[in-house]
């Protein structure tokens, strides 16, 4: 056993040491932070979190906050905003606890740019204004600059054009002092943009030709041909046909002359709706053309759908009428694959940041769980000269802490999980929404056009049965359309409730003569909208289920609220299937996840056909 006066002598030793050894270990693993920051994803994680670990045994206040808003601007980086958020918030709360304003201002314009990220405006704009207080306060411009054009970004965002401009104003008042003259550039084309939305055309004019001026000053092609286009599409706005067309064919020279392949493809189809505009429909037609060729080398879809829009109204001006409905077709094709393909990076967007956040979080339960068995190890060898029943009792106090740190992450964890997965059936239901309103108010009006047209032609011998053809095919196109356009999202949903949107279901499933549907709804008050979405398509799955497989006859759904919940009951005399059968399907695996959504239980019978019974708690 080490003597007291031994012992005093150690710690007297040791101490600055230990001060030393803990500034070298946090300078190496800021280093390390910042070499892996944008090449592993793992390595980052794991280096910040021992630097916190380091600085928080070490009570570094300075060091805890800098790497918590590391931390944040990591992960929203990744976009994974919610933790992000939680950083932010972290030093936010610290910097109030310490009085540090600027470190306040700091953290409030970080949380203000996830909230509107996020789409939470009003959110942002709070966070935003308690940050201008302190920093109107402190004078610190290069700070005042950043929060202003943030406001004035989020002002823009909700349309709030006045109070956007106001901020943006303010931010080029302090570039023009500092001579910023590329930032000054960039805030007179935002303002001629919000200038020529609110229909202000002489101030758009204004901003745009000071963007112009300055961009040339400073030879920045980049924003140069930007504001070029912005300039021909306001020439053209205002009748001045030669100013546009010379304001876009210059703007299309430099963005050719820097192979900027986006640029140049954004003037091009500018050019082509000003030469539609004044009637030059030959050169229009080639412009289009060329956007097309190129669209087709660089893979720029947005840029061939544009084109197409644009032939369409050119050629229906010329009155080719076969050329402007095909051109259109390609427009609504191309449309709709950008759709679906926008909509399915966003759902696998959705699950991708879901896994990875589970992933990290993953990362960091084992890395702890290293860490205290690390900890087991050095207290097993300090037991040797130190008290063993204090350490043991120290030992026990972590072992409870951990679980039941343990036990709210996995809670935590769980609540995560149930709103990303609100989330993705939020989005699936948005999207069928969108493509159902798509069909019903884009393809729905052009083919009653195309059957107005038809309608119109004069009728002789040798065409009148073509004619009578194409309004019968468009007449069965229409009702097709709208049949997609119900199926994916029924009108009577949103307005009428659950009732009135199964009834008019279950009346076109009988109209088919395939199947004849027994409907009881025994409900006093009404559900939830989400509630309502999710019991429609898990009748409406049950159903299609009926109809493709069981080969019956009858089917008998049942709605009734009870003091449990709700109670759903779907009964056919169909031939059943084997319930062990674990591949039964997608529709039967979509019925179990939207039950599990709901918090529901769900049995199923083979007695003389199916029986499907699905309980629903009342706070469902």
């Amino acid at each position: 056993m080490i003597r007291p006066i031994s012992l005093f002598l150690a710690v007297l030793v040791f101490f600055p040491f230990s001060r030393l050894k803990a500034d070298v270990q946090l300078d190496s693993l800021d280093a390390l932070v910042i070499k892996y920051e944008n090449a592993k994803s793992d390595s980052t994680i794991y280096f910040m979190d021992r630097y916190l670990e380091l600085a928080e045994k070490e009570h570094r206040v300075q060091e805890i906050m800098k790497m918590h808003s590391a931390k944040g601007k990591f992960y929203a980086r990744k976009g994974l905003l919610d933790s992000a958020l939680r950083y932010f918030k972290f030093n936010l709360e610290m910097a109030r606890k310490l009085n540090k304003e600027e470190a306040v201002s700091r953290a409030s314009i970080n949380i203000g740019n996830i909230y509107t990220t996020q789409g939470k405006y009003n959110s942002a704009i709070d966070r935003y204004l308690e940050a201008l207080r302190i920093i109107e306060k402190s004078g610190n411009k290069k700070l005042l600059t950043v929060n202003y054009v943030c406001l004035g970004i989020t002002y823009y965002y909700l349309k709030q054009y006045e109070n956007s401009l106001q901020f943006y104003q303010k931010a080029l008042a302090i570039y023009d002092e500092q001579k910023e003259k590329q930032a000054s550039a960039y805030c007179y084309n935002t303002m001629g943009i919000i200038y020529k939305e609110t229909g202000n055309t002489a101030k758009a004019l204004d901003c745009f030709l000071r963007t112009d001026a300055i961009a040339r000053e400073e030879k920045d092609s980049s924003i140069l041909s930007h504001n070029l286009g912005n300039l021909g599409e306001l020439y053209g706005m205002t009748g001045r046909r030669e100013k546009a067309i010379a304001s876009l064919e210059e703007g299309i020279r430099l963005t050719r002359r820097f192979e900027d392949f986006k640029g140049l493809g954004e003037n091009l189809v500018l050019l082509g709706n000003v030469q539609v505009k004044f009637a030059q429909y030959e050169k229009a037609i080639a412009t289009y053309n060329e956007t097309l060729s190129l669209a087709g080398k660089v893979g720029v879809p947005d840029m061939a759908k544009n084109s197409y829009l644009g032939l369409s109204e050119a050629y229906s001006a010329m009155k080719n009428f076969k050329m402007a409905a095909d051109n259109h077709k390609a427009f609504a094709r191309l449309k709709d694959s950008l759709f679906n393909v926008t909509s399915s990076m966003q759902i696998a967007d959705m699950q991708t940041r879901y896994e990875t956040e589970k992933k990290e979080q993953e990362n960091v339960i084992l890395s702890k769980e290293n860490n205290i068995q690390s900890m087991q190890i050095e207290k097993q060898r300090n037991q040797r000269n130190f008290l063993i029943v204090g350490f043991i009792l120290v030992f026990l106090l972590g072992v409870l802490i951990y679980s039941s740190t343990r036990l709210k992450h996995q809670n935590k964890l769980l609540a995560e999980k149930e709103l990303r997965t609100r989330a993705v059936f939020q989005a699936q239901e948005k999207e069928k929404m969108h493509l159902s309103k798509e069909l019903h108010d884009g393809l729905g009006p052009l083919l009653s056009l195309i059957k107005l047209n038809a309608s119109s032609v004069k009728a002789v011998p040798e065409n009148e049965k073509l004619l009578a053809d194409i309004k019968e095919l468009t007449n069965e196109s229409i009702k097709e359309v709208r049949g997609i356009s119900h199926a994916l999202m029924p009108s009577l949903l949103q307005k009428q409730g659950l009732q009135a949107a199964l009834t008019d279901f279950f009346s076109q499933v009988e109209q088919t003569g395939t199947l004849k549907v027994k409907f009881d709804h025994n409900v006093s008050h009404p559900f939830a909208s989400e509630t309502e979405v999710h019991i429609y398509r898990i009748v409406q799955e049950a159903v299609n289920n009926t109809i493709k497989h069981a080969g019956a006859t009858e089917v008998a759904v049942s709605i009734s609220q009870k003091n449990s919940g709700i109670e759903l009951l779907i009964a056919d005399n169909g031939k059943g299937f084997d319930l062990s059968n674990n591949s039964n399907g997608n529709g039967l695996n979509n019925i179990y996840s939207r039950v599990d959504f709901l918090k529901g239980t769900i049995s199923m019978e083979n007695k003389k056909g199916t029986t499907i019974k699905i309980q629903i708690p009342s706070h469902a």
